[in-house]
Parts: C-alpha cells; sequence; structure tokens
C-alpha cells in the first residue's frame, strides 16, 4: 500500500454524527478527517510532508521532543500550511524505555486487545508493588527515585464467567518474550507471544495446541485476513484499522474500537487502582 493509496483511504473515513446534530461541514461534506502525526520525527519530514503536499493535504504536527538541528526544515513546514503545534509529555510510552506507572505505559493497551478477544472483565482483584525503587536518568547518570510500581498483578474473572489473571512488569525482557499470552479453552489452547507488551506495535507469533495434542504448534494466519496490507507491523495495523472504520461507516456495523471501548479500559484501569488500594474485589457494573 502506498502512502498516497493510505492517505486516500485516511480520507474515505467520516466521523458518524447522529440524525438531529445541526453539525454541517463545508461543502455538502459528511465529516472531516484530521490528519495528526507526534514527536517530530525525521521520518515525517522525509516522507509523510512531502506525500501530504503531492496530494494537497495539510496535517497538524505536534513537535514534542523536537531536535534544535530540525527546526528550520520544521518552520518551513509551518510556511507550507501545515499546522505545528504541542502535546503533554504525559502520554502513554514503552515502559521499557521510560521509567512510569505500568497501568499508564503503552504495554497498558494490550487490556483493549484482551477484551477484544475475549470480551469484558466483570470483577477484578489486584496487588501493586515497586521492586527497583531507584532509576538512572539516562541523559546525566543520576539515579533517581521511582515512585511508580513495577509490578501489577490482576485476578478476576469475565462477564462470560471464565477466570482471567494478569501480570504486567516494568522494565525490558532478557530474552524476546515480553509477551505470553494463553487462552485456555474446552477445544484446545492458544498462545501469543511478542517482544514486549505492544500488541499494537510488535510482530506477533501464534501457536495452538488442540485436545489430546501434547505440544503447541504454529499457526498461520490466512492470507484473507491481511490482502494488501504494509508488512510493517505499526503500518499495517494503523491501515487495518481505517479499513474497518470504513466498513463500519459504509455498511452501518460496529467492528472498530470507538471511544466508548476506550473509556471502558480507562474503567478497567481504575477498578484495578481502588482493588490495589483497599485491598478488596472490585465488581464492574
Amino acid at each position: 500500500m502506498t502512502m498516497k493509496t493510505f492517505l486516500a483511504l485516511a480520507l474515505s473515513l467520516v466521523c458518524a454524527v447522529p440524525a438531529a446534530s445541526a453539525t454541517k461541514w463545508p461543502g455538502g461534506a459528511k465529516a472531516a478527517v484530521v490528519l495528526t502525526y507526534d514527536d517530530a520525527l525525521d521520518s515525517q519530514l522525509d516522507n509523510a510532508v512531502p506525500a501530504l503536499d503531492a496530494a494537497r493535504f495539510k496535517a497538524t504536527f505536534f513537535l514534542s521532543g523536537l531536535k534544535v538541528s530540525a527546526v528550520p526544515r520544521w518552520r518551513a513546514v509551518g510556511a507550507e500550511g501545515h499546522e505545528l503545534a504541542n502535546h503533554t509529555l504525559f502520554h502513554p510510552c514503552p515502559a521499557s524505555k521510560f521509567s512510569a506507572d505500568p497501568r499508564y505505559t503503552s504495554e497498558a493497551y494490550t487490556l483493549a486487545a484482551l477484551r477484544d478477544v475475549v470480551g469484558n472483565l466483570a470483577e477484578v482483584s489486584a496487588v501493586m508493588a515497586t521492586r527497583r525503587p531507584t532509576a538512572t536518568a539516562v541523559d546525566t547518570g543520576e539515579m533517581l527515585p521511582v515512585s511508580a510500581p513495577d509490578q501489577v498483578l490482576v485476578s478476576g474473572v469475565l462477564a462470560s464467567g471464565a477466570p482471567i489473571s494478569i501480570h504486567y512488569r516494568g522494565g525490558a525482557p532478557r530474552d524476546d518474550d515480553g509477551l505470553f499470552w494463553e487462552i485456555h479453552g474446552t477445544e484446545g489452547d492458544i498462545r501469543v507471544s511478542g517482544s514486549s507488551g505492544h500488541t499494537q506495535m510488535v510482530r506477533l507469533s501464534l501457536m495452538g495446541a488442540r485436545q489430546g495434542e501434547t505440544e503447541f504448534r504454529a499457526l498461520e494466519v490466512p492470507a484473507r485476513h491481511r490482502p494488501g496490507w504494509p508488512e510493517d507491523v505499526e503500518a499495517g495495523n494503523v491501515a487495518r484499522l481505517y479499513a474497518r472504520m470504513a466498513e463500519d461507516l459504509r455498511h452501518g456495523t460496529r467492528t472498530a474500537p470507538s471511544f466508548e471501548d476506550a473509556v471502558e479500559v480507562h474503567r478497567v484501569i481504575e477498578a484495578i487502582e481502588s482493588a490495589a488500594e483497599s485491598g478488596r474485589r472490585v465488581v464492574l457494573t
């Protein structure tokens, strides 16, 4: 999939608006699409900006982490009509690179994948601990105190009645197994693994075993589930999500994650916090 095709796909999306809404878009359009980019990456200057300019699209670039050497190039981008902006520095980042509460690292978004596969959690209990009380500042070498938990253990029950256990830990794995997820079913088991807990950012391996089998075997994802998508994991996942959103809007279905799904994920995180602080099981209503 080329950048031009990808941008065209993005612009094919429309944001559903209730019939009673008085919102009217310019030119009789059904909706507006906003393209945003984070972190002032060189790849945005080298690839995204030229592609946008060629397609006569404008985007917003959030320049957190801007390199001084790149300032002249970004000023030129702004002069071309793109919006340059800034956002808070507090947003999910990999636990292997930044010392932060595991509940708010990007690995925590694996909860969204878990809900998508096995359904909602009905109740949880949790324990949180800080086992590494200091961390080294990369730029200065200074040892700094750490108050954020680096261990989060969760046990609970799904809405289906099935039990579930989750263990998040801070830091990078010693090998390439940063994610280990097993689903035990009535007809067999499935195992998902990856180099880190970023299910949306790393290549995942899928293995399975049916009843009577004593060893897991690799499972191939049928080609029909990834026709023409970029091989790059992150780009491929974004493209698939855009395609699901477009199909939902065209056919009135609801397969892509929504704002309500994001709210539900944060309700689970809040329940985990409450359970750990109180030492009691928390029921999600």
